[in-house]
């Protein structure tokens, strides 16, 4: 079964490809931010961090300085900065939530991945840090 559940997540991932190098050779933002997202959350589920990053990046490089574009980008800046915040990079995760709350400030998904950077360490991961002769 995971043979072919794998199978079919590499056949997505070969649309994907193709679908953003169409869209990457045409003129259209909305297309090439939509492929790039797709295929960035999809390398995502895969786990495959640095490759749905440069996906995502492509996204965000694809919608230049077009403001209605970038409104399309809210997926491909949640997924960045998701990736970015598990990987221990928190400025940059920071601003791919502000970037979200710049164009839709009430997004309950960005004040939540927001919250969860912003939250002081754990009173476990306190426990567990090393204590010194002065503590």
């Amino acid at each position: 079964m995971d043979n072919a559940i794998g199978f079919r997540r590499n056949i997505y991932l070969d649309w994907m490809d193709a679908a953003a190098a169409f869209a990457a050779a045409g003129d259209d933002a909305f297309g090439k931010i939509n492929a790039f997202t797709g295929k960035g959350d999809v390398l995502s589920a895969q786990r495959k961090n640095p490759e749905a990053i440069a996906a995502y990046n492509a996204a965000v490089a694809a919608a230049g300085t077009d403001y209605f574009a970038k409104l399309n980008l809210i997926t491909a800046w949640l997924g960045r900065g998701r990736l970015y915040a598990a990987e221990g990079k928190t400025d940059l995760a920071k601003a791919d939530f502000n970037e979200i709350l710049k164009i839709a400030p009430k997004s309950p998904e960005a004040k939540a991945e927001m919250a969860k950077l912003n939250a002081p360490a754990s009173a476990s991961a306190q426990a567990a840090a090393p204590r010194t002769a002065e503590q």
